[in-house]
């Protein structure tokens, strides 16, 4: 449960005034069978029995790379796991969080997971850090689905379906795939990204050189911000599916 958590200092923060967010909480529910598979696709690392923190995982794109440690817990009752998270006891560990992915299956009557996350809503999320639901199963009708993604979409907190067959037919990524969008377009403190081309590839130059690492943060900022903002749809897919060939380009 979440009261094992704790925070690890021992590497980032040591000898700096401010807290940096170099961490990543991944919280599985115990009805999740394949948590070991999305742990590996998403982070490169074994689920080992009794580990709580995953330390220097390198999470890397074309631009940068930043190392971060990745915190796992688990829970039975999502509603008991949120009353625990959101105990300020656990102050210091939100304050250090970069975001934080909730992974359970929706099955018809959701009203405690609905109360549970309009709680955490109010308590757990911040401009500061991306917080997203992945959904291994979404078995509810449309009507609660949408107000699912209503109550969730009010918080800034993304709804990602871990479905096969669940990509827009418009190109959107789901997924998998848009969980590790999602982290890529994380604002990571300036102090924790290293560049992992050359300085020289990197700077403005001509038409057609490649765009500076913090014009594309900014832009990928820039979108995510837009399509938390724009209400589920199909304008809402088409602007993702833009943004993902545009964005595409770069990354």
């Amino acid at each position: 449960m979440a009261t094992g958590l704790y925070v690890d200092e021992s590497r980032s923060t040591k000898g700096w005034s401010e807290k940096l967010r170099d961490k990543v909480l991944i919280v599985f529910s115990d009805k999740v069978a394949n948590r070991e598979e999305i742990l590996f696709e998403v982070f490169g690392v074994e689920d080992n029995a009794g580990k709580q923190i995953h330390r220097d995982v390198v999470w890397t794109t074309k631009y940068y790379n930043v190392t971060l440690d990745v915190y796992v817990d688990s829970f039975s009752s999502l509603k008991d796991w949120t009353r625990e998270f959101c105990d300020p006891d656990l102050d210091e560990l939100r304050e250090v969080i970069a975001g934080w992915i909730i992974v359970l299956p929706f099955n018809g009557n959701i009203d405690e997971e609905t109360k549970a996350l309009t709680q955490l809503k109010s308590c757990a999320t911040s401009k500061d850090f991306f917080t997203a639901i992945l959904a291994t199963e979404l078995n509810v009708s449309e009507n609660t689905r949408a107000f699912l993604e209503y109550e969730l979409l009010e918080g800034a907190i993304e709804l990602v379906q871990d479905e096969v067959g669940s990509d827009s037919e418009l190109g959107e990524v789901s997924g998998l795939d848009r969980v590790k969008e999602i982290i890529d377009t994380c604002e990571w403190h300036p102090r924790l990204l290293r560049t992992t081309h050359p300085k020289s590839e990197i700077n403005v130059g001509s038409a057609g050189a490649d765009t500076p690492l913090i014009q594309i943060m900014g832009r990928l900022r820039e979108a995510r911000t837009k399509y938390m903002a724009m209400d589920p749809g199909l304008s809402r897919e088409e602007f993702a599916s833009e943004m993902a060939r545009e964005l595409s380009r770069f990354l």
